[in-house]
């Protein structure tokens, strides 16, 4: 399996997030700051045609898709889930009550 984004323009997309979680691989135009280069999470096009060749390729692979797919899956644990990003929730809210409280 792999998610194929066309889209040349939008932020980063919350599907992204949810493709790596379950070790889908990213085909796409668009690589926000360079994450899916940099960790290797999918293949990053040029233009149709090179999306075309590149979702042929992932999909002919499965070794090298599933490598892929266990490295987003590790990335998005690493980086998005609860137990990476709940301390910096956790500190951002209190400071918020804090500076509410000094006024």
């Amino acid at each position: 399996m792999v998610l194929v984004n066309t889209s040349r323009v939008e932020g980063f997309p919350n599907a992204y997030l949810e493709a790596w979680s379950h070790r889908v691989p990213v085909v796409t135009f668009n690589d926000v700051d360079g994450m899916i280069e940099d960790h290797q999470l999918g293949v990053v096009c040029d233009g149709m045609d090179g999306m075309e060749e590149a979702l042929r390729s992932v999909l002919a692979d499965t070794d090298a898709r599933q490598r892929a797919g266990d490295r987003a899956r590790q990335y998005v644990a690493d980086r998005f889930s609860k137990s990476a990003l709940g301390r910096q929730y956790s500190d951002f809210f209190e400071e918020l009550a804090a500076k509410r409280r000094s006024r």
